[in-house]
């Protein structure tokens, strides 16, 4: 989840009276590591604009690129 989801969904938790189930030092944001590594998020073919399921798609396809990258320089 990103900068932008998690205070949405702390409230959302807030007002039901539970405790958020992460902890703030845990959260990341998939933007920093795909800037950091100048990789952009591609969109799939049949990709619908702002539909949830095919960005989160796309975003972790985006993840895993990065992730091939810091591997192939050897940080892990």
């Amino acid at each position: 989840p990103s900068a932008f989801d998690l205070p949405m969904l702390a409230v959302m938790w807030d007002k039901d009276k539970r405790k958020v189930p992460w902890k703030v030092q845990h959260t990341r944001c998939s933007c920093t590591l795909l800037q950091t590594l100048g990789l952009k998020v591609e969109s799939s073919e049949g990709h619908v604009e702002h539909h949830a399921l095919h960005d989160a798609i796309d975003q972790a396809k985006a993840v895993c690129k990065a992730f091939d990258l810091l591997k192939q320089k050897g940080i892990r």
